[in-house]
């Protein structure tokens, strides 16, 4: 499956080919296949980025009520080997989509680290701090009481507010950073402990981060809000 630069667009058919992989690695429980997508020379991916250049056409698309975030998997246009990627467009108030499907940049050439800055919050930095503990991932981390994560559903705003009083574009990049949640879920007794991953969005300029504390809202989990 050919693809556009990273970052940039995908077709309707790429979209539909990386979420539907994405679903069967996650729900035929392939744990290397998913290993595989996460990994960084070595190290387990702990974001993804997207230049604010590209995330001002997202946010600028008429009628934009929310920004949905899919997960899939693409392969590495110059190694075939597939790598967590993830998707972005715009939905409008009666859940039709309106923007192209946008993904997110390159991290497999990149000599940039990922950043591993602390958070101005506490409940963020913990979710970060979850994740960074992490030397391994599973299908378990991507199931909810609703079935596979397939991703997440963001209020416009969310992508938005993190622009604001930013007087240029260049050396600007929003990051999805990965975070774990821990929680008890619904059980017979109250003590099933689970590990859902999250989102985590920041700004950094020039590779530092922002001034503003990251965005990381209540997002809706994906199913229910595909």
């Amino acid at each position: 499956m050919d693809i556009t630069t990273f970052p940039g667009t995908i077709t309707p058919e790429q979209f539909n080919q990386a979420t539907a992989r994405w679903l069967e690695v996650i729900s035929g429980q392939d744990e290397g296949a998913l290993q595989q997508g996460f990994d960084q020379n070595g190290l387990l991916l702990a974001s993804v980025r997207f230049p604010v250049s590209q995330l001002i056409k997202l946010v600028s698309t008429v009628g934009i009520n929310v920004v949905k975030a899919k997960f899939g998997l693409l392969p590495d246009p110059e190694t075939d080997q597939l790598a967590f990627t993830l998707v972005l467009f715009a939905t409008d108030a009666n859940d039709q989509r309106i923007s192209a499907y946008y993904v997110n940049a390159d991290f497999r050439h990149e000599i940039i680290p990922l950043p591993n800055a602390v958070v101005p919050n506490l409940l963020a930095q913990t979710w970060l701090d979850n994740w960074r503990a992490l030397t391994s991932v599973h299908p378990g981390l991507f199931g909810t009481s609703y079935g596979p994560l397939q991703g997440y559903t963001f209020d416009a705003l969310d992508f938005t507010a993190p622009l604001f009083g930013l007087d240029s574009a260049e050396g600007a990049d929003l990051h999805a950073r990965f975070g774990l949640h821990q929680y008890y879920q619904d059980g017979p007794d109250g003590q099933q402990e689970a590990r859902t991953f999250g989102l985590v969005l920041q700004l950094f300029q020039q590779g530092e981060p922002g001034p503003d504390a990251p965005i990381f809202d209540m997002s809706s989990p994906c199913p229910p809000t595909c």
